[in-house]
């Protein structure tokens, strides 16, 4: 019986380390690196639902696995990162769109608050150029 709770221990620790070694990385410069990557990269119309998903798993579980061991400019390029997937996704209605999820649009405020960017008194212009 030991043997089996000893496998079966051992088989869900390797599924969580292999799914934060994944999309999140395994440490801060993993996560870096592959979420500036996946900004970076152009996407057809057809993919939009599958990089959302992966863009709110980003924002919501991975940045939260590694936002202890990130520094400030770290954090800030992240959630500008954040902002210029929403700009490129949805151009000027960004911010419209951004609107319509409220538990995303209150991380993202936060996270931008903590960085020193306070996106409830910017104007579009301003935000535009932080791109």
């Amino acid at each position: 019986m030991k043997k089996l709770c000893f496998i079966l221990l051992s088989f869900t620790l390797g599924l969580f380390l292999t799914q934060c070694g994944g999309v999140c990385g395994a440490d801060k410069n993993a996560f870096i690196k592959n979420f500036a990557q996946f900004v970076g990269e152009k996407s057809d119309k057809s993919e939009n639902d599958s990089r959302d998903r992966l863009f709110r798993q980003y924002v919501k579980e991975c940045y939260a696995l590694h936002e202890a061991q990130m520094g400030l400019n770290e954090k800030k390029d992240f959630w500008i990162g954040v902002l210029r997937y929403y700009y490129q996704r949805y151009g000027l209605n960004m911010l419209v769109e951004l609107g319509k999820e409220k538990d995303l649009k209150e991380v993202l405020i936060k996270g931008l608050k903590e960085v020193g960017i306070n996106l409830e008194n910017i104007n579009l212009a301003d935000l535009i150029r932080l791109l």
